[in-house]
């Protein structure tokens, strides 16, 4: 169970990703970007067994995932700290 404190901050962070996600395309993009690779991420892992180029395109999206999500905390905090871009 969440903390008083612990709920503000996630509905202060999920306000702030709505607001960005609508005002901000290049943020909007990135959340579009990772959900497509979720998708993929997901398709792939449906598979019993992956080929080696199935492995490595499965490593390919999960970085390229983490690397977007790096991007979209950033932004986030950049706005809960009151940084500039």
């Amino acid at each position: 169970m969440l903390s008083k404190w612990e709920n503000v901050m996630t509905e202060n962070r999920d306000a702030i990703k709505r607001k960005l996600y609508e005002n901000d395309p290049d943020f909007r993009q990135l959340i579009l970007d990772h959900q497509t690779l979720n998708r993929e991420s997901d398709a792939l892992s449906q598979h019993p067994i992956l080929t080696r180029v199935e492995e490595e395109t499965l490593h390919r999206i999960k970085r390229r995932k983490l690397l977007i999500r790096d991007r979209i905390e950033k932004r986030i905090m950049q706005v809960l700290t009151g940084s500039s871009r």
